[in-house]
């Protein structure tokens, strides 16, 4: 099962990852984990397997941000949310948006970090998902916090946004 592979090659990074294992020791698994599900794309677009495609652009665009990649994390996460939202998985969109906003606030472009975490929390408050409202806090906390700091300068208003309008109703 191919499908089942590239979930379990992603797993195994992540598992390690949050046991404390150091970075670069689990970036040769995250690269593995990429081979694998590359190979499962198109039997899952044969499948018509919605959400697993949304899962498995997730998880590509996870390991894109861990390698530093983060202009094609945002591609990657911009296309899993649009599987997401089609699977209808509430979720898993939220978690899409969440690491948008990690991403848009890497790349500074603050003012759609800002919303895509706000459509994040919004979900994750609605679900109760109470460790994922923690974790966009801390990302909402970090952009304001480059607010401040950015003082009276204008802020630039968000240059993508008209990709998510409309994807909460």
């Amino acid at each position: 099962d191919t499908i089942g592979v590239a979930y379990t090659a992603f797993q195994i990074p992540m598992c390690r990852l949050v046991r404390g294992d150091k970075k670069d020791e689990i970036m040769p698994d995250f690269e593995k984990a990429e081979e694998v599900i590359k190979e499962a794309i198109p039997e899952l677009k044969n499948s018509d397997d919605i959400k697993a495609l949304g899962d498995m652009n997730q998880n590509l665009a996870y390991i894109a941000q861990q390698e530093g990649e983060i202009r094609r994390a945002i591609d990657l996460y911009s296309r899993a949310l649009v599987y997401r939202q089609r699977a209808k998985d509430k979720r898993g969109t939220g978690l899409t948006f969440a690491r948008l906003g990690e991403c848009y606030l890497e790349v500074g472009d603050i003012a759609t970090a800002k919303s895509v975490s706000k459509c994040a929390m919004e979900i994750f408050k609605e679900i109760g998902d109470v460790n994922r409202i923690k974790q966009v806090e801390a990302v909402l906390a970090k952009i304001q916090e480059k607010e401040k700091k950015l003082g009276g300068v204008e802020m630039e208003k968000p240059k993508t946004i008209g990709v998510f309008a409309g994807l909460l109703t």
